[in-house]
C-alpha cells in the first residue's frame, strides 16, 4: 500500500469510545464488580456484571460515584497501542470480539481496529524496553469484585504477560498517562503499597487572580526606566551638539564618567537605584513559560541559551553597575580625592481536608525568582565598593589631605570634583575652565550670547548670566579656552 493512500486511510480513522474491559477469564465466570477506587473501597449494594467492562478508578471530580471506565480513543492511541502490543507478543495476535465487546464500545471499534493492524503489519518499532520500565513501576488497577458471595479486592498490573489480551487496553492507559492526562499515586499501607493509575482528568483552566499579582508596581518601574532612557539619549543629545558646535575641544576623558555624571545630575539617586533594583531582579529570575510540545505535552520551557540570551545577560548585568555609582557617590563624601584612582522543584505533599470526601495535594512549587540570589548580587555590589575603597584608602593614607582633583566651586557636583580630569590642561592664569561637554554632564546649560554667557543650572533650578573672558583676538590663548566656560564664583 502507498504511503498517501495509507496515510488518507489513517486519517479517516474516526476516534471512539471503549469500555476498559477485565480480564478474559471473567467473561466466562459469575463475576461482579462492586468498585474501583481505591479510596472509597466498595460503592455499591449490587455489582455490575464485569462483562461490561471495569469501574472507574480514583479521579478529581467524581468522589465516590460509581460509573463503567472508558477510554476516549483516538487513530494516534490506536496505533501506538497496537504497535506497542504487537512487539511484546509478535507471535499472538489480538481478540477483536473481547476488546470490542464493552459496553459503552462503539460500533466503528472492529473496522478501526482492522484498519490499524493492517497499517501496522507493515512497520518495525520495538517497545521492549518500555514493557520491562513499566513492569518495574508495578503500575496498575484496583477493583473490589464480587465472585459467588465472596468479595475480594484485586490488583491488575499493567503489562501482565499471563493476561495478554488486557495489555492492549494497558497501553492505552499508558499512552494517556503519558500525555499527562492520568496521574500515578502510590498508596502506602500497613501491608505494604499500592502504585494505582487514576481516572482520565478533564481538561480544565483556571485563570489567574489579577488582584494577586503586582502589574502597578511594574508600571512604574517600566516607566521610570523609560524616563531614565530618555533623560541620559537627551543629555548624550546635548553632549554631541555643543561638542560638534566647539569643534572638539572638549576634555574627552571626562566623558567617560558620562554615566556616574549626567546620570546622578539630570536623573537622581533615587530613580537611578530603582533601574539598579529591576536588572538585579531579571538576573535573579527566570523567563519560565508553560507551553504545549508536539500539541499534546505541557512543559515549562526555559530561554534558549543562544547569543541572544547571552547579550541580554551582559545588558541587564551593566545596568547592575547603578547600584555601584550610586553607592560610589554616597560615599565620596568620606572618601573624597581617593575616588580619583580607579537564574523546579517537584515534591508531591498530600493531606486530608475531609476524610473520604477531599484529599488536597501540593505537586511542586515553580520558582521563576531566586530572593536568595538577589541577596547575593546586591552583597557582591556592596562588598566589591567597600573592599576597594577600603583598599584605595590602605594605599593613600599619607594623601588623605589633598585637595580634589579638579576645583571646588560650587557650579561643579561632588561627582564632577572629583572624577573629571586634566585640570592643569584647563587652567589659565589660575582659573579654571569646563568644556561645554563636560558642562552638559555637570548639569550646566549654557548659551554663550556675544560677551555674557547665559546659565541654566539642572541642579539647583536656577539661571544666572556670567561675563565671558576679555580675551582679545589677538591675544594669544589656546582655542580651548575661548570655547569653554570659566569657573568663576
Amino acid at each position: 500500500m502507498q504511503f498517501p493512500q495509507s496515510n488518507a486511510i489513517f486519517m479517516s480513522i474516526p476516534s471512539m469510545k471503549w469500555s476498559l474491559k477485565g480480564y478474559e477469564a471473567w467473561e466466562r465466570a459469575n463475576i461482579l464488580i462492586e468498585g474501583g477506587d481505591l479510596m472509597c473501597g466498595v460503592s455499591m449494594e449490587t455489582g455490575l456484571p464485569a462483562v461490561g467492562g471495569c469501574l472507574e478508578s480514583f479521579g478529581l471530580t467524581m468522589g465516590c460515584y460509581v460509573q463503567r471506565a472508558t477510554l476516549d480513543v483516538d487513530r494516534h492511541m490506536l496505533l501506538f497501542a497496537l504497535l506497542s502490543w504487537t512487539s511484546a507478543y509478535p507471535t499472538a495476535s489480538v481478540n477483536v470480539s473481547y476488546v470490542c465487546s464493552g459496553r459503552d464500545t462503539d460500533s466503528t471499534c472492529p473496522d478501526a481496529m482492522t484498519t490499524v493492524m493492517a497499517l501496522s503489519s507493515s512497520m518495525n518499532v520495538s517497545s521492549v524496553d518500555a514493557y520491562h520500565d513499566v513492569q518495574e513501576l508495578v503500575v496498575g488497577l484496583t477493583q473490589f469484585i464480587l465472585v459467588g458471595k465472596a468479595r475480594q479486592f484485586l490488583f491488575m498490573p499493567m503489562l501482565n504477560p499471563r493476561r495478554p489480551q488486557f495489555d492492549l487496553f494497558a497501553w492505552c492507559l499508558l499512552y494517556e498517562w503519558v500525555l499527562g492526562y492520568r496521574e500515578v499515586v502510590n498508596f502506602q499501607g500497613d501491608r505494604g503499597n499500592l502504585t494505582v493509575m487514576s481516572a482520565k482528568y478533564p481538561d480544565m483552566t483556571w485563570h489567574t487572580n489579577e488582584a494577586e499579582i503586582p502589574r502597578h508596581i511594574v508600571y512604574f518601574l517600566r516607566a521610570g526606566i523609560a524616563y531614565v532612557t530618555t533623560i541620559l539619549a537627551f543629555v548624550a543629545s546635548l553632549v554631541l551638539v555643543y561638542t560638534l558646535a566647539n569643534r572638539g575641544h572638549i576634555e574627552s576623558r571626562n566623558i567617560l564618567h558620562f554615566n556616574r555624571i549626567a546620570g546622578f545630575v539630570w536623573v537622581g539617586r533615587p530613580l537611578l537605584f530603582a533601574r539598579s533594583v529591576v536588572a538585579l531582579t531579571i538576573l535573579s529570575t527566570s523567563k519560565a513559560q508553560l507551553v504545549r510540545v508536539a500539541g499534546h505535552f505541557n512543559a515549562m520551557q526555559l530561554p534558549e541559551s543562544n547569543a541572544l540570551y547571552y547579550m541580554r545577560t551582559v545588558l541587564s548585568s551593566s545596568e547592575a553597575c547603578w547600584l555601584v555609582y550610586v553607592l560610589q557617590d554616597i560615599l565620596t563624601i568620606f572618601t573624597r580625592d581617593r575616588t580619583q584612582v580607579n537564574a523546579m522543584t517537584v515534591a508531591r505533599d498530600c493531606e486530608y481536608a475531609v476524610v473520604d470526601l477531599q484529599l488536597t495535594c501540593h505537586s511542586g512549587t515553580i520558582a521563576i525568582g531566586d530572593y536568595e540570589r538577589l541577596v547575593l548580587l546586591v552583597l557582591i555590589v556592596v562588598g566589591s565598593v567597600v573592599l576597594c575603597a577600603g583598599l584605595q584608602w590602605l594605599c593613600t593614607k599619607e594623601k588623605s589631605n589633598a585637595m580634589p582633583s579638579y576645583a571646588t566651586s560650587l557650579f561643579l557636583c561632588n561627582g564632577a570634583k572629583t572624577l573629571f580630569r586634566n585640570k592643569d590642561h584647563w587652567t589659565l592664569d589660575q582659573v579654571v575652565y569646563l568644556d561645554m561637554a563636560s558642562a552638559v554632564l555637570n548639569g550646566l546649560v549654557i548659551f554663550p550670547w556675544k560677551r555674557t554667557f547665559y546659565v541654566l543650572d539642572i541642579k539647583t533650578w536656577r539661571s544666572f548670566a556670567v561675563d565671558a573672558p576679555p580675551f582679545h583676538l589677538t591675544q594669544k590663548v589656546p582655542n580651548r579656552f575661548r570655547h569653554s566656560f570659566c569657573l568663576t564664583e
